[in-house]
């Protein structure tokens, strides 16, 4: 789990975006966005598919190897 950083942080971190923004432009919320960030299982796959739209990048790239 702490083997690498998650997709989500190094691409969000790229655009120099904080977790609040992209929670406030996408509705998830920040906690959410933070445990996914850690690895953990907190999103459902409607949430990943607006923060995949957000960034435009596709939701497998984003969240690799996980399922909905």
């Amino acid at each position: 789990m702490y083997d690498s950083v998650h997709p989500l942080r190094v691409e969000r971190l790229k655009r120099r975006w904080s977790q609040y923004h992209v929670a406030f432009r996408t509705g998830v919320p920040q906690n959410m966005i933070s445990y996914a960030e850690r690895g953990y299982p907190a999103l459902t796959l409607r949430q990943k598919k607006k923060i995949a739209a957000f960034f435009e990048i596709p939701v497998e790239k984003l969240f690799p190897g996980e399922e909905g």
